[in-house]
């Protein structure tokens, strides 16, 4: 199955397809296999993120255009800051799965400013292993799909999520496939949070782009 089927932003296809490329079969690539010149054009656009706990994702680097959207740095800031505290939890259990079981996820929102304009995004997040081989640093990347006249100068400050994919670049647990085939409530499995609100998680196994 192509990963590109189900990732609408050029960003997340290329850095997908990068971050499947240089893990090569692995449960996850290294941190350190990360060459920044390998992706430049797109990291305006993208993060490194550091996995303090299961519950505690902060922004250890972030691009210019990222940095610009929000209109401040966000270097050490909370990841899941901008979201209600149901997604929060949701997100919680979404990015510790990526620890644990080596999942990427694809998310879609509307970021929202203070001033009432709204535009879209797509969010990509790929787990790294660091140091001791378990995963504590996510490789992502926040990508709007349109560039309004406002947008850097009126900071994004909320986010409403509209839905997600959560991609197995390899295959997917029995259950997750049961889930899938049958249609039902998969948040249940992975994020509670957000099944109160968005029915339906579409997981997908095979994520290779080639």
């Amino acid at each position: 199955m192509s990963s590109h089927a189900h990732m609408e932003h050029e960003t997340s296809r290329q850095l997908y397809a990068y971050w499947d490329r240089i893990r090569g079969g692995r449960f996850a690539p290294w941190r350190a296999d990360i060459e920044p010149a390998d992706i430049h054009r797109l990291l305006p656009d993208v993060f490194l993120g550091e996995v303090r706990s299961a519950t505690n994702y902060r922004f250890r680097l972030a691009g210019t255009r990222l940095c610009a959207i929000y209109r401040r740095e966000l270097k050490g800031r909370d990841m899941l800051e901008r979201w209600s505290k149901a997604d929060q939890e949701g997100f919680q259990t979404l990015l510790h799965s990526a620890c644990v079981d080596g999942t990427a996820s694809v998310v879609r929102f509307q970021g929202h400013t203070e001033t009432g304009h709204a535009t879209r995004f797509e969010m990509i997040t790929l787990p790294l292993r660091h140091h001791d081989g378990h995963v504590s640093r996510l490789l992502g990347a926040v990508s709007p799909f349109e560039h309004p006249y406002w947008l850097g100068s009126h900071p994004i400050e909320c986010h409403t999520l509209e839905d997600l994919d959560v991609i197995w670049p390899d295959n997917p647990p029995h259950f997750m496939k049961r889930a899938a085939n049958q249609d039902i409530d998969a948040p249940m499995a992975l994020t509670p949070g957000l099944s109160r609100r968005h029915r339906h998680l579409t997981v997908f196994d095979g994520g290779r782009s080639d």
